[in-house]
This record gives C-alpha cells, sequence and structure tokens, in this order.
C-alpha cells in the first residue's frame, strides 16, 4: 500500500463517528421488591419500652429493692411513667412515620409517577466506613446523599459497606427529593468523577 492509499484510508476513518456504548444498566434497588429491616433494626427500642411498662405495674417495694439507688417509692414510679410515655410515644410515632413514607413512595412507583435521571456521576464522595458523613452523588445536576445508618425506606448502602455505586459508574435513578426508590447500575461505564466535598 503506498503512501497516498494510506493517507485516504486515514482521512476516511477520521470521518467516520465515533460510536458511544450505551451503559447497561441492571437493577440493583427496588423499594417495591426490598425487605423493609425496620422492625428489626428497632427491636432495642421495643425492649427498652417493654422492660419500663414492667418495671411500672411491679410494686413500689420489689423496685426499691432491685434499684437501691436514685429515686424511690412515688417518685420513682412518676419518673418511669414520663419515662415510658416518652420512649414509647416516640417508638410508635417514628413507626408509623416510617411505614406511611414506604407506603406513599411504593404508591408513587407503582402509578410511575417518580423522577428519573440517568448518567454518569457528575461528582461522588463515598461515606467513610466508620461513619460520620454520608455518601453524596450527582448525576445530570441532581444530588443525592445517603448513609447506611439511615433506617427510612429508601436505597442507602454506602459503597464502604458493599454498595453498588462507585466513582466510575453509571447510574440510572428512580427518585422523590433525596429518596432513591429505584436503582439502576452500570459498572465501570464512566470517567472517574470528582470527590463532592460540600454536603448538599
Amino acid at each position: 500500500m503506498d503512501c497516498c492509499s494510506v493517507a485516504v484510508t486515514l482521512t476516511l476513518a477520521l470521518r467516520e463517528p465515533i460510536k458511544m456504548t450505551a451503559p447497561s444498566f441492571h437493577i440493583v434497588f427496588d423499594l417495591s421488591s426490598h425487605q423493609d429491616h425496620w422492625l428489626s433494626e428497632m427491636w432495642p427500642f421495643f425492649v427498652l419500652s417493654t422492660l419500663g411498662l414492667i418495671v411500672l405495674i411491679t410494686p413500689t417495694r420489689i423496685v426499691d429493692r432491685i434499684f437501691t439507688s436514685g429515686l424511690k417509692g412515688l417518685a420513682g414510679k412518676a419518673f418511669i411513667l414520663l419515662w415510658c410515655i416518652g420512649f414509647v410515644s416516640m417508638t410508635v410515632y417514628s413507626t408509623i412515620e416510617h411505614y406511611r413514607q414506604l407506603r406513599n413512595l411504593q404508591s408513587l412507583e407503582a402509578a410511575n409517577k417518580l423522577q428519573v435521571v440517568e448518567g454518569c456521576l457528575q461528582g461522588f464522595h463515598p461515606m467513610p466506613f466508620e461513619g460520620h458523613d454520608e455518601e453524596r452523588i450527582r448525576v445530570n445536576g441532581e444530588g443525592f446523599s445517603y448513609t447506611d445508618y439511615d433506617l427510612s425506606p429508601r436505597f442507602h448502602n454506602s459503597e464502604g459497606h458493599g454498595g453498588p455505586i462507585h466513582a466510575d459508574s453509571a447510574v440510572k435513578v428512580w427518585f422523590e427529593g433525596n429518596n432513591i426508590v429505584r436503582l439502576a447500575v452500570s459498572d465501570h461505564a464512566c470517567p472517574i468523577a470528582p470527590d463532592i466535598a460540600q454536603p448538599f
């Protein structure tokens, strides 16, 4: 092949459009089929509430023998009563609010009323393994933050705890506000995203 033929071949190759391969997404989280762990995670609160109620109905003389320091008699019972009312109220309210939010997000998903955004990550901040910060992602101008220690009914699995999102991932997010209701990921599909230093 002479020099002219090589030049013509290179010119034609440069004129051909570069074909970009679309990310191949796979679903990694879907609230409609995700097993909710609220009750299993909240069991210490239910246990403490139950113990408080048991102490409350136990005769005062028995309670005073068990707890040798602190408030005694009716004053001790009054303190335990107030503690039980506050603790039980908080536990019941949190449980009702959790399931209200869960049903609301599931209804929006079933009705196809969720917002959707997809693309390569514009920013990624992994949550440290020990916590003390949130994981943050930004895709097509939309920002999301989450942490493994959040029990809200939404996606919250960080990279440090085996989560599916990495700095070079492409993502497709179905969401309502900051709640990721469904998530699809394409692994190693993008350039590494820069860190997001500041919270949203």
